[in-house]
């Protein structure tokens, strides 16, 4: 009988070790390690196989024919194209990540189905959802296809002879709950989770499968699992947003076929998510009124422009400590700016509650949203509204000087576009956070 040897394996990093420690010693990790079992027979057979291993791919130069490249294909959505950079690529393995319940489930049924009805044999498979469930939302969504397949399996083993049979897409959701017989370890630990992606990836290279695959969340919102996971495969993509508001934000940050700073506005409606072709203006509030305390703002997601409309609310506190509330922004940074407030314009915030809003939802952490976020809160301590069809941007540092940003241009073009005016941003006539004070409320 083959001898088992131990070894223990960090959760959070990956990393391996004989012995066991109650802090990962690469990572830092408290009580991260968890104990593996494997065959030492298993590692001398998998060391005689590389002395006979014979090297079935021929070594290039480019001078020499290269391989074909990759073989892009149209979703026949113009926005999930471009999104992408070309469409998607056969052999291609994405991941997309996102916390449960923000529609990473309901986004690739539709997208399977939409492939499926344009002629691609394609499979979902599931190991979180049984077979009656994801027939349920497929025809909740109107998803019908003869060429839409699913299945439901925990093992590694099994969804690879699926996959055998030849499809064109194909989604994994999710990769933690598969499990490999090679391993003892369970389903979702980082040796698990290494093998089943490592065996996929081989898979759908080989047979040109588009793959896409699920990955949970921790909740420091990374992908659960070794972060070489993300280096595996080739894009990575991730779906943002709060569950109670109607929008979605589904971002790469990792793409070897395209653009790796693209976004895709996404809206829930009742057929499930759709594509917001023009979201330009889509997180406005509808209305030709404008209060005090209210200032538009262009912010930089990707390469799209949008419009996103700052509140403020500065009241006065019946607290020995006033209270700084802030939703969708930083709250450390709300604190940094009222105190240049102070400082440099010498109004009294001391006594006053301050409270701050993203509109729409949204969270922003692009510094371009310091000048707007000021704005709003001069505009509601005066009760006084700002110019109609203003828009500010520009990033504001201790001294108080206004600094340009990253999209200066794409900003500048968007609100020409859209029509607003004035527009506050870095400039000669407009190099500090005084001189917008003067301009706004002499």
């Amino acid at each position: 009988m083959a001898k088992e040897k131990k070894q223990y394996i960090c959760k959070k990093c990956g990393s391996k070790f004989l012995t066991w420690y109650g802090q990962c010693p690469n990572c830092g990790e408290w009580n991260s390690l968890q104990q593996i079992f494997f065959s030492k027979k298993h590692s001398s057979i998998q060391s005689n196989r590389l002395n006979d291993l014979k090297i079935s791919t021929p070594i290039c130069s480019l001078d020499k024919n290269l391989p074909q490249e990759e073989v892009y294909f149209s979703t026949k959505i113009k926005e999930i194209d471009a999104f992408l950079g070309k469409g998607l690529v056969r052999g291609g393995v994405y991941l997309l990540g996102g916390e449960p319940g923000i529609g990473k489930s309901t986004w690739l049924l539709q997208l399977a189905g939409f492939l499926a009805r344009k002629g691609l044999k394609t499979i979902y498979i599931s190991g979180e959802e049984s077979l009656a469930q994801v027939k349920s939302r497929a025809n909740r969504l109107g998803i019908e296809s003869e060429n839409l397949y699913f299945f439901y399996s925990l093992s590694l083993e099994e969804i690879m002879s699926i996959l055998k049979q030849g499809y064109d897409f194909a989604v994994v959701d999710s990769v933690q709950t598969i499990t490999s017989s090679n391993l003892e370890s369970v389903a979702g630990s980082p040796s698990q989770v290494r093998e089943v992606t490592l065996e996929l990836i081989s898979l759908a290279k080989s047979s040109a499968l588009c793959l896409f695959l699920v990955g949970h969340v921790t909740k420091d919102g990374t992908i659960a699992g070794p972060k070489l996971l993300e280096h595996m495969v080739d894009c990575v993509l991730y779906l943002e947003g709060d569950r109670e508001h109607l929008f979605r934000i589904l971002r790469v940050v990792k793409n070897r076929y395209g653009p790796a700073d693209e976004v895709l506005i996404l809206e829930m409606k009742t057929n499930g998510l759709e594509v917001v072709k023009d979201p330009a203006t889509f997180f406005l509030q509808d209305g030709e009124k404008s209060f005090s305390g209210q200032a538009l703002t262009l912010t930089l997601e990707g390469q799209k422009v949008l419009a996103v409309e700052v509140q403020a609310l500065v009241n006065n506190s019946f607290l020995a400590m006033p209270r700084r509330v802030s939703q969708g922004i930083d709250q450390n940074r709300l604190n940094l700016l009222l105190a240049v407030i102070e400082k440099k314009i010498r109004i009294n915030l001391k006594d006053k509650d301050v409270y701050v809003k993203i509109g729409g939802g949204l969270q922003i952490k692009e510094p371009g949203l310091d000048l707007a976020l000021c704005a709003a809160v001069l505009s509601s301590f005066y009760d006084t509204s700002l110019p109609k069809g203003s828009v500010f941007w520009g990033e504001i540092d201790l001294n108080g000087q206004i600094r340009n940003v990253l999209g200066h241009d794409l900003r500048m073009r968007q609100a020409k576009r859209l029509g607003y005016a004035p527009i506050f941003a870095p400039s000669k006539a407009l190099k500090s956070l005084e001189d917008m004070h003067k301009i706004l409320f002499a």
